[in-house]
């Protein structure tokens, strides 16, 4: 299932991991001499460390870990570029200029954390800076003209242009990309779910039993909502939509991360339990019965629900195994409702094909 955020959280773990070996190589080079270059490799390693571990820990939003390595990444480069610049320690237009490829990282950083035309603003500000603040030094400081290799100055403009524009193309289709990921999983969405209670619908369901029939042993659980007739007459449709939607939400409650609960039609609802006896499966179905009737909605104080229970036998069909679940929860309703019956009690088996 796509999930933006869980791409960009990947992403950022891999660059934090390779920045962070960036800055231990940095560090070595100290024995051999102290400048700005491996200064500040060093301290963006330090700091990739500190934002691998908030990734880690997932204890801090994603957004606030992505302005945060935003911003920092972008102080160290506007001063390590203004260094490069103006000290007279490095030629104006040695190539490579150390600068070129952070721009190129930072703008690339910049795509993925920020709205697309929020990071064309951006990019294009940090861009101009690149361009045009090397040809104000020069105007400002004569002397740096003396050491200007303007070959190599020219080609790292050159190569860098192409290289944000490059990523500025990127940066438009990874939008659109984003954008036809989230119409396509709303779109699986709509045709898997039910809209009203977003559990899964019934095709969906079909879908999940078959890929059981010839796997390990599952149970169904099929309950019916009591009364519900009564409850739309009395206290309005608004009222019975919100019974549904609480069903769904209470059964998730009990059920477990493996199990799937979907809308069989109206106010009838078929889980699926993988793996599960029927012993397993009748406990479930007692725990949602109960809980549905400690759930409030409106000014209901509760609501009951009627369960049958079945257990997927060999060779079955999952249209004769529903069959049997439906069986055994038309026995709970003849028991007076608000109960659970497994299929085989009180129950002739009839109908299995």
């Amino acid at each position: 299932m796509f999930d933006a955020a869980v791409i960009r959280r990947r992403i950022y773990f891999l660059l934090s991991v390779l920045v962070m070996i960036g800055g231990i190589l940095g560090a070595l080079t100290f024995q051999l001499s102290i400048e700005v270059q491996n200064v500040t490799q060093t301290v963006l390693g330090v700091f990739s460390a500190g934002m691998l571990l908030l990734l880690l820990q997932r204890k801090v939003p994603l957004q606030v870990i992505e302005w945060l390595s935003l911003g920092m990444y972008m102080a160290f480069w506007v001063f390590r570029f203004a260094v490069e610049i103006v000290s007279p320690h490095y030629r104006m237009g040695a190539f490579p200029l150390h600068s070129d490829t952070g721009l190129t990282v930072l703008v690339l950083l910049t795509f993925i954390s920020l709205p697309t035309f929020s990071a064309m603003r951006v990019t294009q500000v940090l861009y101009l800076v690149f361009i045009f603040f090397p040809w104000l030094v020069l105007a400002v400081l004569p002397e740096r003209r003396l050491d200007w290799v303007f070959d190599d100055f020219f080609r790292v403009q050159l190569i860098t242009t192409g290289m944000v524009g490059l990523v500025y193309v990127l940066g438009v289709y990874k939008e659109q990309w984003v954008r036809e990921q989230e119409r396509s999983h709303w779109l699986h969405q709509i045709a898997s779910t039910d809209l009203l209670t977003g559990a899964l619908n019934r095709r969906r369901l079909y879908e999940v039993m078959e890929g059981h029939l010839e796997g390990s042993q599952f149970s169904v659980i099929l309950f019916d909502l009591d009364h519900f007739k009564r409850i739309n007459d009395r206290y309005g449709h608004a009222t019975g939509d919100a019974v549904l939607r609480k069903a769904t939400e209470a059964a998730r409650d009990v059920l477990r991360p493996s199990d799937h609960i979907g809308r069989w039609g109206g106010e009838e609802f078929l889980v699926v339990l993988p793996s599960t006896t029927l012993q397993e499966a009748l406990e479930l179905a007692e725990h949602m019965r109960t809980r549905f009737l400690e759930s409030a909605v409106h000014e209901l104080p509760g609501f009951s629900a009627s369960f049958g229970v079945a257990e997927h036998m060999p060779q079955e069909t999952h249209d004769a195994m529903v069959h049997r679940a439906d069986q055994a929860l038309y026995q709970a309703k003849a028991c007076g409702r608000n109960c659970v019956v497994p299929f085989g009690e009180h129950v002739q088996l009839s109908g299995t094909g």
